[in-house]
């Protein structure tokens, strides 16, 4: 996997969307590594979690309190569930997961 190459790039390239969404294309755990405004970036945490539900973990706080996101992660992955906040998962259209 290429997450260590976003680790490894300096902080200005860590903050820039494009690199960062062609890090989570190609790995979507390079979330881990993204600069934190990019981890609030619906788009960004999006297609990470469309490719592996678990990189919900490395989304900011709000959006693992984002319904739709969390479906789309558990959909991916089920598991990815125990990131969102308590609300959600007891939220009975959550439990079919």
């Amino acid at each position: 996997r290429n997450s260590s190459l976003l680790r490894h790039m300096p902080q200005e390239m860590r903050s820039d969307r494009d690199i960062v969404l062609a890090a989570v294309e190609a790995d979507p755990m390079a979330l881990a590594f993204a600069d934190d405004s990019l981890k609030a970036d619906r788009d960004v945490v999006f297609t990470a979690v469309s490719k592996d539900g678990m990189a919900l973990e490395h989304s900011s706080e709000e959006l693992k309190a984002d319904r739709d996101l969390v479906l789309a992660a558990n959909l991916r992955s089920p598991g990815a569930i125990k990131f969102a906040p308590k609300q959600l998962k007891e939220d009975d259209t959550m439990k079919v997961f």
